[in-house]
């Protein structure tokens, strides 16, 4: 319980000092001759979160394949809440939290769960029902027969594969997946099939 305190106490110190930055950059430089500053108007702070759904228990595997999707659903409903209420508590500096949830095996790129949800809608909305619920909250997806389907990318949108998507290391480094490269076209002073310029 104190350890949670804390976490808490140390998740609002560090939200002070990130709106008190935003007021100290609006500020300006202090070399400037004015000695107005930009009046903040507004600030919101938005995460962006994708993750992959859980595969059932392995002890669930031998039940019939519609329970096992019923299953899938209630786990993915599930651990979509607890992860939002989770985001919300240890970054009280978010307002908004766009989400993405995406299909269980890894070759698979569908998005099952797809919304962006406000803290207050999260506080406002506790009902009883998990599926009215995330339909209040903003969150789409696509339940057919009980089972969940990957959403349909809109025409606004394209859903861009992994191999397109630059990975972040710890140290800050980018790797990226030399397949999705393209090909360097010859200099044109070289013919393909032969040895040297021609």
């Amino acid at each position: 319980m104190i350890t949670r305190f804390l976490r808490k106490q140390k998740a609002r110190l560090r939200a002070r000092w990130l709106r008190g930055s935003i007021d100290k950059a609006l500020r300006l430089s202090r070399y400037e001759v004015r000695g107005d500053r930009l009046m903040l108007e507004g600030r919101s702070f938005r995460l962006a979160v994708t993750w992959r759904a859980r595969h059932i228990h392995p002890w669930d595997y031998d039940l019939p394949p519609d329970t096992k999707e019923l299953k899938l659903v209630d786990q993915t409903f599930a651990d979509t809440f607890a992860a939002l209420d989770r985001l919300f508590t240890a970054l009280p500096e978010v307002d908004v939290i766009d989400i993405r949830v995406m299909e269980p095996d890894s070759r698979s790129h569908g998005t099952l769960l797809k919304g962006i949800v406000s803290r207050e809608d999260f506080k406002t909305y506790q009902m009883p029902s998990p599926t009215m619920r995330l339909r209040l909250l903003g969150i789409n997806y696509n339940l057919v027969n009980s089972r969940l389907e990957p959403i349909a990318p809109s025409r606004a949108e394209r859903e861009i594969p992994f191999s397109e998507i630059a990975a972040r290391h710890l140290d800050g480094s980018f790797e990226s997946d030399p397949s999705s490269e393209p090909e360097k076209e010859p200099h044109p002073g070289w013919h393909r099939g032969k040895a040297g310029p021609h």
